[in-house]
């Protein structure tokens, strides 16, 4: 599979690859393949965006955190980075007005208010502390 981003920002896919952070080439998060992948059912950059950092978040939040003699990496802290990423998505995307048709977030045409709805990814099984839901408010 393949990577480029051009800092130039020439392209749609170099556009998402800045929003989500995927911009260095030492530490790739997503294909060129998946990012234009997920374009053809979105089309939306935002939108595009939003929902490759919900997938970056599921696939860290998978991973566990690791304590090796002093040494501590927090990967469960990466999910939770693109949980407030994917929250602040939300946001903007919720400020301006998406008039395209995408049926996975139940947006239809010439609808003004948000799709989305609090707690509508949340897992039922999997629960957060009050304290860890708070932290990208900060």
């Amino acid at each position: 599979m393949s990577w480029t981003y051009d800092p130039f920002l020439l392209t749609t896919r170099d556009r998402i690859r800045l929003i989500i952070g995927d911009t260095d080439e030492a530490d790739q998060l997503l294909s060129d393949e998946e990012i234009d992948a997920s374009l053809t059912i979105y089309t939306d950059e935002l939108v595009t965006a939003y929902m490759l950092v919900q997938a970056l978040a599921a696939r860290f939040a998978r991973r566990a955190d690791i304590a090796v003699t002093g040494l501590r990496e927090n990967l469960s802290q990466l999910a939770m980075n693109y949980r407030c990423l994917a929250k602040d998505l939300e946001i903007r995307i919720s400020q301006h007005d998406i008039s395209q048709q995408i049926s996975v977030l139940g947006i239809v045409e010439g609808q003004t208010t948000s799709a989305f709805v609090s707690a509508q990814f949340d897992n039922p099984v999997y629960s957060v502390s009050d304290e860890a839901m708070h932290v990208c408010d900060e």
